[in-house]
């Protein structure tokens, strides 16, 4: 069968599922972005361009926070013109699939890829992991966290999220950064990853959670600036009384990481003369907080 003209319907951008919520926490040095089968064939059916556009927006605002924060992008597209040995039985459900027309296979405006940093994976089946190399890449290249988003959720999304999971890969999936047939099939996909493989969350709740442990691993260049010294020479003495940071100074880079909601108190900065230390405990208080519930 052909892919279904997709009506508009409105996108969970809060997520509420009925289950506990999960230990994990996306970091900048252990994930990787996937965005999953933005290309023109997948995206004409959808009858809203509003719809497309709003995805596309939110798809964006992940890339340019992941770029920023040196986290890897990778996309997924569909070769055009496919053999009908080669597609298999996907021909069965689908069809030929996508005609080699110039503008099918392509991304969509907006998300094209950086030749310089992104990857595009050649995708065969539903899974990205499927038939590419794709998961010694993420090994090469440390990464063990995946943030998926892109189309369709409660197909090739819902199944490299399962495959990413079983290669213990930790799956973030972003809900209103996903598109499908239905709203009925878009939950029905996040309630499934839920439950079976992924913290699903919102695109907020995602750029927040990166952020707060980008403000921790940044403490050091913070006391750096408050101390006007180079930020190898903080890390190098790691004490920050040696450094010169009176209580005073400290009590107002405190109230600056309080705000940004880092997880600690003013007396357990006291109590640890070790800026290392104070950057080891609240990622084990981040890890401990589930995504999501960071901000």
């Amino acid at each position: 069968m052909a892919i279904p003209q997709i009506q508009h319907y409105p996108i969970p951008s809060h997520v509420t599922l009925n289950r506990p919520a999960l230990p994990w926490t996306p970091a900048p040095e252990r994930a990787a972005l996937l965005i999953h089968d933005m290309q023109n064939h997948f995206l004409k059916p959808y009858a809203s361009q509003a719809f497309v556009e709003g995805l596309v927006q939110r798809i964006q605002s992940l890339r340019v926070a992941c770029h920023a924060l040196g986290i890897p992008v990778y996309y997924t597209a569909q070769p055009g013109d496919q053999q009908a040995e080669s597609r298999g039985l996907l021909c069965d459900f689908w069809g030929p699939g996508l005609a080699e027309d110039g503008v099918s296979p392509g991304i969509v405006a907006g998300l094209a890829p950086d030749p310089q940093r992104d990857v595009v994976l050649v995708k065969h089946r539903y899974s990205a992991f499927a038939r590419s190399d794709f998961l010694e890449r993420l090994q090469v290249a440390g990464r063990d966290q995946l943030i998926i988003c892109g189309v369709y959720a409660h197909i090739g999304c819902l199944t490299t999220a399962t495959e990413a999971f079983m290669a213990d890969i930790q799956p973030f999936v972003v809900a209103d950064a996903l598109g499908d047939f239905s709203l009925e099939r878009h939950q029905l996909a996040l309630e499934h990853m839920a439950h079976c493989s992924s913290v699903v969350l919102s695109s907020r709740q995602l750029l927040d959670a990166l952020a707060l442990v980008q403000v921790a691993h940044d403490l050091p260049g913070d006391v750096a600036r408050c101390l006007a010294l180079p930020v190898e020479q903080v890390v190098a003495v790691d004490d920050p009384v040696q450094l010169g940071l009176d209580s005073v100074r400290l009590l107002m880079l405190f109230e600056q990481w309080q705000q940004a909601g880092l997880p600690v108190t003013f007396l357990e900065l006291l109590e640890r003369r070790s800026i290392r230390a104070w950057v080891q405990l609240i990622d084990l208080r981040l890890q401990a907080q589930p995504a999501g519930e960071a901000a």
